[in-house]
């Protein structure tokens, strides 16, 4: 045990040093080019945070779990990363900061070794690998999402295990 929690820190170190590597270069960019790339996310007026006032707590919200690329665990991360994103949509600078963030939770399995290569792609290049969210959501989806999720859920929903059989009624309904 010890030793995969030895082996989990050496990862996370890694990964949290290349992400520091890259912040740091996404600062300087940003302070040579003068701009700063805008989030996809954009949000009507009525959708806008009310603005809080002194002594007012703000919503913090749960953080993904750790991904290891399972493809049906796939669609709830996406998915809680868009969450994140829209209440904490001060905390990140642009797709860039949005993409890091989420590669940040890819600690093991197929996910670590995607992290690692889009992260060594990028150190070796200068350049993102990801033009923006949607593109690295879009490969997301190729890699770790199910393929055909509604007839999946639809094949699950008609299996045999939904039916009662010659269980007891409690133990069916639990």
């Amino acid at each position: 045990m010890e030793e995969e929690l030895l082996v989990s820190r050496v990862k996370t170190d890694t990964i949290q040093l290349a992400l520091q590597a890259i912040m740091s270069k996404l600062e300087v960019n940003m302070e040579k080019t003068g701009e700063e790339s805008e989030a996809n996310f954009v949000f009507a007026e009525e959708d806008e945070a009310p603005s809080l006032s002194a002594g007012q707590a703000r919503v913090k919200p749960t953080s993904p779990s750790d991904f290891d690329g399972d493809r049906e665990k796939g669609r709830a991360f996406i998915n809680t990363c868009h969450i994140y994103f829209s209440i904490c949509r001060d905390s990140f600078k642009g797709d860039q900061a949005h993409i890091h963030w989420a590669l940040s939770f890819f600690k093991s399995d197929q996910a670590f070794h995607f992290a690692t290569k889009v992260m060594h792609s990028e150190q070796q290049s200068g350049r993102w690998h990801y033009k923006d969210w949607p593109a690295f959501e879009k490969d997301f989806e190729e890699l770790f999402c199910m393929k055909n999720e509604q007839l999946t859920a639809l094949t699950k929903l008609e299996g045999t295990s939904w039916y009662q059989g010659k269980d007891l009624v409690k133990d069916y309904i639990d």
